[in-house]
């Protein structure tokens, strides 16, 4: 694909844009004010969804930029207006077969490459990861730093990572406490957490995995998008080969 071409198709759009906007205010010959109403809301509509695909256009100013692009329409992460869908997937040439099909191995390491991003600025006031750290001051640290997962935005997995990590700590520190010393249930503690079993499982597994591939954490990808990896992911970490670019 020549991505030089960018510019007639951007011209195109525009030009489209234009002439259904000119024909709207051009109705004169329309007496009913019913369809006349109607008319210029579907070119309102249209106009904002070109103004999206243009949007989308506006970023690619080379192949490298193209192919991110391509990708992310591919796997969903960026959702063209369904009027400009058909353009945009014949332009990007995405088959609805490719759509479909699932990231793995190769493929799927190239594509999370795209969310990688340096020097972020994540909270380092953590316990150590690798000395064994006492009951009481894993709870603390969970409680001091809930607010710290909620999720606003897209940003870097980083705190996610270190939350799940410690979150599974706390779990297997739970289990091994005695019997006599446990007044609370897991589940207990989580809801004071505000996490439920479901998600609080989801952060203990990135976590882990994040422990061993320290790299995930500069990924600036939604959990639920990475997460939905998850089967993939795991078997991507067992290839050595491309296991060890993800590893510091």
């Amino acid at each position: 694909m020549d991505v030089n071409n960018l510019g007639k198709v951007d011209e195109d759009l525009a030009s489209n844009i234009k002439k259904k906007h000119t024909s709207a205010l051009e109705m004169d010959d329309i007496s009913s004010d019913k369809y006349k109403d109607e008319y210029e809301r579907n070119c309102k509509k249209l106009i904002q969804d070109v103004t999206k695909s243009l949007c989308i256009m506006k970023g690619i100013n080379n192949f490298q930029d193209f192919n991110t692009t391509r990708n992310k329409l591919k796997n969903k992460e960026l959702k063209p207006p369904k009027s400009c869908n058909k353009l945009l997937m014949n332009f990007f040439k995405i088959s609805s077969t490719e759509k479909k099909s699932k990231l793995e191995g190769p493929l799927l390491n190239e594509y999370l490459k795209d969310f990688l991003i340096d020097n972020i600025n994540i909270a380092t006031d953590h316990p150590s990861l690798d000395t064994k750290i006492s009951y009481d001051d894993l709870l603390k640290f969970l409680q001091n730093r809930k607010e710290t997962i909620k999720i606003t935005k897209i940003k870097p997995l980083k705190d996610l990572c270190i939350y799940g990590y410690f979150l599974h700590k706390f779990f297997i520190s739970f289990e091994d406490e005695s019997v006599e010393n446990l007044s609370k249930t897991f589940q207990s503690y989580l809801e004071e957490l505000s996490l439920s079993v479901s998600y609080a499982r989801k952060l203990r597994w990135l976590g882990n995995t994040w422990f061993k591939n320290k790299k995930i954490g500069n990924l600036c990808i939604s959990f639920t998008k990475f997460y939905s990896f998850k089967q993939q992911l795991e078997s991507l970490f067992k290839d050595s080969n491309l296991a060890k670019e993800w590893q510091e």
